[in-house]
């Protein structure tokens, strides 16, 4: 792809296009700790006008890769702080033009719905096969508006495999939920993704509520994950320490929220494991 991103004349993306691409498509969903410098930014203005000069620093620690649907020619790259309480993130999601090069077709903003992308790019940057750092861009056009949303992420040198949380007195005495993959949860009004990582925790990734019991309980990212046997039914059980839990039964999906502010809410969980 020799396109570049341009935010009223600025190249956005003038590092990705020329690295050599040479690593294969990464595992699935695959967790990252860093930092987002300061080049990562979202400018919003109209078309006509310089967006440099309205740029929004976007801040995170932490960057989660998936194959949606397990498709390997396909990947989704979230931005997110791990404490924020306001859920802040962005999405990049589209197909691999290249080796560790996608052409961005969807954004999300702050975990709403998908958006399409005029124009994008992620690179994902390796040494020695271990991921080093991501930069992904996009513009959305809309009217004669523009949205461009831009991340650098810098991986942490002592980036580590994930482990699972260490369990709380007042947590479950289950057994872990021990599977990679994606967990969607939705009732009237509320849609939340969950990656679960396979050591027996599971990440927010995006909310979608007009219930301030599910906001507030998702403002809390990460969850454990349990497997536990009821009357020979095997549920699998997304807890947030916080008295706000998700009980669903794989087999059916049919599922059940229990909040902190006494709620209770029947939902649909759809849990899409990654073969083994």
């Amino acid at each position: 792809m020799k396109r570049l991103l341009v935010s009223s004349g600025v190249a956005l993306l003038p590092m990705v296009l020329g690295v050599a691409a040479h690593a294969e498509t990464s595992k699935s969903p695959v967790f990252l700790e860093g930092v987002c410098d300061e080049q990562s930014h979202i400018a919003e203005g109209w078309q006509t006008e310089d967006l440099t000069k309205r740029q929004s620093r976007f801040f995170c620690d932490s960057a989660i890769m998936i194959n949606p649907n397990n498709d390997p020619s396909r990947l989704l790259v979230t931005f997110t702080e791990k404490q924020s309480e306001t859920s802040q993130s962005i999405g990049f999601a589209g197909h691999f033009g290249d080796k560790d090069m996608i052409q961005v077709e969807r954004i999300y903003l702050g975990g709403g719905d998908p958006i399409p992308a005029d124009d994008g790019a992620c690179k994902i940057f390796r040494t020695n096969g271990r991921i080093t750092g991501l930069f992904c861009g996009a513009k959305i056009d809309k009217g004669k508006r523009r949205t461009v949303p831009l991340v650098s992420f810098k991986v942490n040198a002592t980036q580590s495999e994930p482990t699972a949380k260490v369990a709380k007195s007042n947590e479950p005495d289950w057994p872990l939920y021990r599977a990679a993959g994606v967990a969607t949860c939705t009732c009237p009004g509320t849609s939340v993704e969950f990656l679960l990582s396979g050591d027996g925790s599971a990440r927010v990734v995006r909310t979608n509520s007009n219930y301030s019991g599910f906001t507030n309980a998702t403002r809390v990212k990460d969850w454990t994950a349990y497997r536990a046997d009821k009357n020979g039914t095997t549920l699998i059980v997304l807890d947030n320490g916080r008295k706000s839990r998700i009980m669903a039964d794989p087999s059916t999906q049919k599922s059940m929220g229990f909040l902190a502010d006494g709620g209770v809410s029947d939902m649909l969980c759809q849990i899409l494991v990654k073969p083994r």
